[in-house]
């Protein structure tokens, strides 16, 4: 439904700008013959943009073991099964998980239920950031478990990414893709196979599978927009090719590979980091399409961690209603 709107809308403003293209497949030349130009930080404006839901799918992806990557989880919203799965989590500190914030505004805490480790975990609070951004893209939830469990397992965490933002335009990612390169990441996440997440049913199984993906600022950019038509989605996304490729051929076996799930994580294989948490992406029946994330560096970030530990080290047993909405005022 998203990506039908989304549609409707490019649409409209391309007819509004005097052009009568295809949204997709169209030329990149209006009537009156001036050559659309790419984004840049000075236009920076997501008021076109439409960050849609995750299908939570994959597409040759690799499955592998939950013991390679120990601290990641899956989140499900049952007291006593292990479905309905609802989407991936990451394990940064104990009794600490985060995930798309999208994710938890679905949710119950009591009905929350975090699989770690071979064990179920109860939820104790959820923390989503009192600033949202557009459509959540740019959000990451945190899942505060309870802690007064018979749990002697080992805490397998994941080390954040762990330099600062320094503007809120997304200069400094394209300055660290100039410098690091966009290559060494992979999505990480429990996914169905791709035609199979059409079938709803509760019990379907989510298994963990990872997909070497590139990073981009001009991803999202550039196919959202049908090469530049409108301004819009100039945020980090990831792909299972490059710019380059997709231009040449867009259903080539790289650009086809997908991995898109709901608070997926974004691992450097480099050094070793939680880069990003996946939070939006969308479906299109010709191609598919990059998948975007939010880094964990955010000023809502920092400021929802220290709640997030607030809560955890609270010892107080008998909660009353709004009790731990008091531990975090701001």
């Amino acid at each position: 439904m998203y990506w039908i709107l989304c549609i409707l809308l490019l649409q409209n403003l391309v007819e509004f700008m005097g052009e009568s293209v295809d949204p997709i497949n169209g030329d990149n030349v209006s009537q009156l013959g001036k050559k659309k130009t790419k984004p840049d930080f000075q236009d920076f404006d997501l008021s076109n943009s439409i960050f849609s839901s995750l299908e939570d799918y994959q597409f040759d992806a690799k499955e592998i073991s939950e013991s390679q990557y120990p601290w990641i989880a899956r989140v499900v919203h049952s007291i006593t099964n292990d479905y309905p799965h609802v989407c991936t989590c990451s394990c940064i500190d104990k009794f600490i998980f985060i995930t798309s914030a999208r994710c938890l505004t679905i949710l119950q805490v009591y009905y929350t239920r975090v699989m770690y480790n071979g064990y179920k975990f109860p939820a104790k609070a959820f923390i989503t950031p009192t600033n949202r951004t557009k459509q959540s893209y740019d959000d990451i939830g945190f899942i505060v478990v309870m802690t007064d469990t018979d749990y002697k397992g080992k805490w397998d965490t994941v080390q954040l990414y762990d330099k600062n933002r320094t503007d809120n335009y997304w200069r400094w990612f394209a300055e660290l893709l100039k410098s690091e390169g966009n290559g060494d990441h992979k999505a990480i996440g429990f996914a169905i196979k791709k035609r199979k997440n059409r079938l709803k049913a509760p019990e379907r199984k989510f298994l963990l599978s990872e997909l070497e993906v590139v990073l981009g600022m001009e991803l999202c950019a550039e196919i959202y927009t049908a090469n530049y038509k409108i301004k819009g989605f100039y945020v980090p996304c990831y792909f299972g090719c490059d710019l380059e490729e997709f231009r040449k051929e867009k259903n080539s076996t790289r650009c086809s590979r997908a991995h898109g799930v709901e608070g997926g994580a974004v691992y450097n294989t480099k050094t070793n980091q939680l880069f990003g948490v996946t939070t939006w992406g969308s479906f299109y029946s010709k191609h598919e399409m990059p998948w975007g994330f939010s880094i964990p560096n955010s000023e809502n970030f920092f400021m929802d961690k220290e709640c997030a530990i607030k809560i955890r080290d609270d010892k107080t047993e008998d909660l009353k209603p709004g009790y731990l909405q008091t531990l975090c005022p701001n």
